[in-house]
């Protein structure tokens, strides 16, 4: 039997579900509405689209059109991270962000017109083959690198796994030098290339032994009408023999899927980073260069490795470190974090998000000291200001770069492409906004305060060299001194900031207590600097413009017209404007506003708006209208009255 409490509880049941669909059918002409005006907006851009198809003279490029419509709608957001990435642009999207793809493995740049080596990358198949830094690749697969594009080459040497790309190597020594699996070369010594785009826009390379070979070739490529009408007449490249001391061979590689390694220690043995820059007191230093799906796993690997050696402190150093995936960012936080709020988002039209760590696979606790500067952006400074607001590490070096805004990836309908869209601002544990604006003058992750160590262009400049040397892979390893001692180590890095993270650790490890190994950040420094950033920037854009006047000069002279015909003067140079009023009237001479001035630069804001000087000429036009109108029919009082 059913008591009344019971049956009470049975009824309010149907009851809340009654008013909530109620609540719901209410609201749903109102969303119905709301998105038929959001999509009213997009008429008239259909509308013109329309036009354009029946109208144009010209064919069409529909894909052009399509992108310039998409690009046009994110570029009046005035929002630098949201973009919209084309098919094509994917992969090297995901290469990005994901850290992954299908190749050889290698770090390369150009040098003497041929694609250089810079480093075989950890683990992968150029390594394994035998790729050494300061290889030259002289061929992919027979077609010559010489003077090509970059990316053109590595797209070559991208593909499917497992499939075998064959390069040329001209690489400094004898043939004693040459890897196991090396074969003869397949080109000539001295060659005659063509680089051209046919008719269909595909990439054409071409290579020949004799240079009359080649120009028969290319006559008739020509008379039959295949070169790309935008495209040039192509050169007959005359690319070099191998300079004196260098051999080529040939070199298959197979390929396969790259996982870019982005944490990275003090320094290189072989192709395995070492992570211990003071073995006597067992302190770690790990780097990160970026925030992908493989780098918490890293340096999770990197940390337990320093903890089975006996780790007393470490020092993370994400100095120009962009930033990456948030999810590695909250995971990274959560490592060395037991509790405590990371990070909360919140947006526009998504509800307000909160991630807290969780005591589970926490590393002990240990003395820590994260590096940032002015180059470590988002992920690098969710991990610094969770770090630092729940006072598990201090932060050294100079304020962050300013950047609180977190993007999602969507994939569009019909394969077109992805749109990485900003959906959310991020907040530290503390409440606070990092985010960078053009009014803000607070952002970013400050330093701890005593833990202020500033670099200059030089330094920077200086340490980013040194360091690039030790992210090179050598079969043969450098004759150099003292990897086990850390004051050689932190004299040889010449890297100011660095040398005070590990002062900071010692310090703490010796004393308990965390000494100031920097300054005290001086009020208004950043804002400064940023200010000395901003007037620079200004200098820049005034010296173009000054280019820009001679030029326009120097034309006018030419031609005998005059240099400023055709700007726009509002009123007098010498008018001073500050403090003065702007009244702005509708077409009958209403008064709509009166708007204060408050600088002296609004001439150049007015310059390109829909406005233009009323002369004495158009008063008089407008004086004959109004009579014409109030003349037209005399016995019209409703003339009378509007006059």
């Amino acid at each position: 039997m059913n008591t009344p409490s019971t049956r009470k509880r049975r009824i309010a049941a149907p009851i809340v579900l009654v008013i909530a669909i109620g609540a719901l059918l209410a609201r749903v002409p109102f969303a119905i509405a709301e998105r038929a005006s959001h999509y009213a907006n997009m008429k008239p851009i259909t509308d013109v689209y329309g036009f354009i198809q029946n109208h144009y003279y010209q064919d069409i490029d529909y894909e052009a059109l399509q992108n310039g419509m998409i690009n046009g709608l994110i570029e009046a957001l005035d929002d630098p991270y949201t973009e919209f990435i084309p098919t094509e642009a994917i992969g090297d999207f995901d290469k990005y962000v994901r850290g992954n793809f299908v190749g050889i493995g290698a770090s390369v740049n150009t040098q003497d017109n041929w694609l250089h080596i810079v480093s075989p990358l950890d683990d992968s198949p150029a390594y394994h083959a035998g790729v050494e830094a300061d290889d030259l690749i002289i061929t992919v697969d027979g077609l010559s690198t010489f003077q090509l594009n970059t990316n053109e080459i590595i797209s070559r040497l991208s593909g499917e796994p497992g499939s075998v790309v064959t390069v040329t190597i001209e690489r400094e020594g004898t043939a004693e030098d040459r890897p196991r699996a090396a074969i003869k070369p397949s080109v000539p010594a001295e060659s005659h290339i063509i680089h051209t785009y046919d008719i269909d826009e595909n990439i054409i390379t071409k290579t020949f032994a004799d240079r009359d070979e080649a120009r028969k070739w290319l006559d008739t490529f020509l008379e039959a009408g295949k070169l790309h009408e935008e495209a040039d007449e192509p050169e007959i490249l005359a690319a070099p023999a191998p300079e004196p001391g260098h051999i080529r061979f040939d070199l298959p590689i197979k390929r396969q899927r790259i996982i870019t390694s982005t944490v990275k220690g003090i320094h290189r043995e072989g192709d395995q980073w070492i992570f211990m820059i003071d073995p006597a007191r067992k302190i770690g230093y790990v780097r990160v260069s970026q925030f992908t799906q493989g780098t918490v796993p890293e340096l999770t690997r990197a940390c337990k490795q320093l903890i089975e050696d006996g780790l007393k402190g470490l020092i993370l150093d994400l100095r120009f470190n962009g930033g990456g995936s948030l999810d590695a960012a909250i995971k990274m936080s959560d490592l060395f974090l037991d509790d405590g709020l990371i990070v909360s988002q919140k947006g526009r039209t998504t509800s307000e998000e909160h991630a807290y760590a969780r005591n589970s696979g926490t590393l002990p606790d240990f003395p820590m000291v994260v590096v940032v500067n002015g180059a470590s952006a988002s992920a690098s400074e969710i991990v610094s200001g969770a770090l630092a607001d729940n006072d598990r590490a201090i932060i050294l070096g100079e304020r962050s770069f300013g950047k609180g805004l977190v993007q999602s990836l969507y994939s569009l309908p019909n394969g077109i492409g992805q749109l990485k869209i900003t959906e959310q601002n991020y907040y530290l544990p503390s409440g606070r906004s990092i985010q960078r604006h053009d009014d803000s003058a607070q952002w970013g992750v400050d330093p701890t305060p005593g833990f202020y160590v500033p670099m200059t262009d030089d330094n920077t400049r200086d340490m980013l060299r040194r360091r690039r040397e030790e992210e090179v892979i050598r079969n043969e390893l450098p004759e150099v001194c003292c990897w086990d001692d850390p004051e050689w180590i932190l004299t040889e890095l010449i890297d100011p900031q660095l040398s005070a993270a590990v002062l900071a650790i010692r310090n703490q490890i010796e004393t308990g207590d965390w000494i100031p190994s920097g300054n005290e950040q001086p009020e208004g420094a950043i804002e400064r600097a940023a200010l000395r950033v901003e007037q620079q920037r200004l200098e820049r854009l005034l010296r173009e413009l000054e280019r820009s006047q001679r030029r326009i000069d120097t034309l006018a002279s030419a031609t005998g017209d005059p240099a400023d015909q055709d700007v726009t003067d509002l009123f007098p140079d010498d008018t001073e404007l500050t403090d003065g009023s702007l009244t702005i009237s509708d077409a009958d001479g209403n008064e709509i506003t009166t708007l204060r001035i408050t600088g002296e630069t609004l001439e150049r804001w007015l310059m390109d708006a829909p406005v233009e000087p009323i002369t004495d000429e158009d008063d008089d036009a407008d004086n004959e209208s109004d009579t014409a109108s109030t003349s037209t029919d005399p016995t019209s009082t409703d003339s009378a009255d509007t006059e």
